[in-house]
């Protein structure tokens, strides 16, 4: 018996070991949250949004176009609007933002999936995954101020793509209202506070993904129309862009490489400046 239970124990101690490490460590949401939380209130530039925009950006040459501004990356990977909400809509009714700019990216399949997945506050497989290194399951560089940019690459057949999307459109229904709400409530939340500006961002993917959805897909041009309904002068889309075809830009066709996002940051901000006036 005796032997039984020590065995038992060597059987449970890694088990326990990652239990009691998860009450003293954050998971990534919670770091993203505390980034919101002890941001300033003023001159804020916050970008939100899933996978596309935690790896799309250069830090560095996102501050150096706009040196006057707190900058922070509170995207969360792979997650849709509704998910984004639940992690931050307390933070934000609290904070008073003012003088502040937040862009939230948007993209196709997660506006179409419909999923009433809400976050939890304590949830203890994401505590045991950013434990083990889960998180992200590729090197990129050290994160700065919630951004992170890619080093390797991972293509798969492009025909993976195409079944990937197609099964979107089998499973889901072509109504992007759900989720679509969820980013009116943060526009509202935002643009309650003191001289804020809230657009909506569309990110580039490479041309394999332009092909799939002009030639494989009915869904995106109904999600387009829904967009450019909703929010119109409002965003900043970029989609397919000329200066990013070459596979050297992207981790795989929809995640722009270390080097994409270097030549796609000032893109971004050229087109950001024209939409508003730096204090």
């Amino acid at each position: 018996m005796r032997i039984f239970i020590i065995h038992s124990l060597q059987f449970l101690a890694i088990p326990i070991i990652c239990l009691f490490l998860s009450f003293l460590i954050n998971s990534e949401i919670e770091k993203k949250r505390e980034l919101l939380n002890l941001s300033s209130e003023r001159h804020n530039l916050i970008i939100m949004g899933d996978s596309k925009s935690v790896v799309s950006y250069n830090y560095k040459l996102l501050k150096e176009n706009f040196p006057n501004y707190n900058i922070i990356n509170i995207s969360l990977w792979g997650e849709n609007p509704q998910f984004n909400y639940s992690v931050y809509q307390n933070l934000l009714k609290n904070k008073n933002l003012s003088n502040s700019i937040v862009v939230y990216n948007s993209t196709y399949r997660h506006l179409l999936n419909k999923s009433n997945k809400e976050w939890e506050k304590w949830n203890l497989k994401e505590k045991v995954d950013d434990l083990l290194g889960k998180t992200y399951k590729f090197k990129h560089t050290k994160s700065e101020n919630g951004f992170i940019n890619i080093l390797k690459q991972g293509f798969k057949d492009k025909r993976v793509g195409i079944e990937f999307y197609k099964s979107l459109e089998d499973e889901y229904s072509a109504d992007f209202s759900t989720q679509m709400q969820y980013i009116v409530k943060f526009k509202r939340l935002i643009e309650n506070g003191n001289n804020n500006k809230f657009l909506i961002c569309e990110l580039p993917y490479d041309s394999v993904v332009q092909n799939i959805y002009e030639e494989s897909t009915t869904y995106y041009h109904l999600y387009r129309e829904a967009i450019f309904t909703e929010f119109n002068t409002e965003g900043l889309y970029f989609n397919y862009m000329q200066e990013l075809d070459d596979r050297k830009y992207w981790f795989d066709h929809n995640h722009l490489h270390d080097r994409g996002a270097r030549i796609f940051t000032p893109i971004f901000c050229d087109s950001l400046r024209g939409k508003i006036k730096q204090p």
